[in-house]
């Protein structure tokens, strides 16, 4: 499930079959999870910036907790991030964090992985690294 445009994540993974899904709207999560048995959830709003994004990641994981439920999905995967809550955190950490209590409130099993890094085609992870080789190498090659 994506939310952008279907021809960019299908020359990403030609072979994944995908729907085009907002958290923001339920109804539009339900469509997605349709005969789905199993649901990863990879979603956070860091790209509204930090005023809007812990707002809408809890809308997102309550619309998603619920939309799992109702369409009877058997078990979310929550892919969060480390941290001790019982420190101070990031405003991101603090959001994955809670994030992963709201899915839990559901009666949808959430199995949870925290990962430092989450690095696949298409995560902002990615095409960060990607354009750090890209510039190291451009470096590289000016100084050879």
């Amino acid at each position: 499930m994506v939310r952008g445009e279907l021809s960019q994540y299908s020359r990403l993974w030609p072979n994944a079959e995908i729907a085009i899904a907002d958290a923001r709207d339920k109804n539009s999560l339900k469509a997605a999870l349709k005969d789905i048995d199993t649901a990863y959830y990879l979603i956070h709003s860091l790209h509204l910036g930090s005023k809007e994004f812990p707002a809408t990641d809890m809308l997102a994981a309550s619309n998603f907790k619920e939309a799992a439920q109702e369409m009877r999905i058997k078990r979310i995967i929550y892919l969060g991030g480390l941290g001790d809550i019982r420190s101070p955190l990031s405003a991101h950490l603090l959001s994955r964090a809670k994030v992963a209590e709201e899915l839990k409130k559901g009666t949808t099993p959430v199995t949870i992985l925290r990962a430092a890094i989450i690095v696949g085609s298409g995560s902002a992870s990615y095409e960060i690294i990607q354009h750090l080789v890209r510039i190291s190498r451009s470096l590289l090659f000016q100084m050879v």
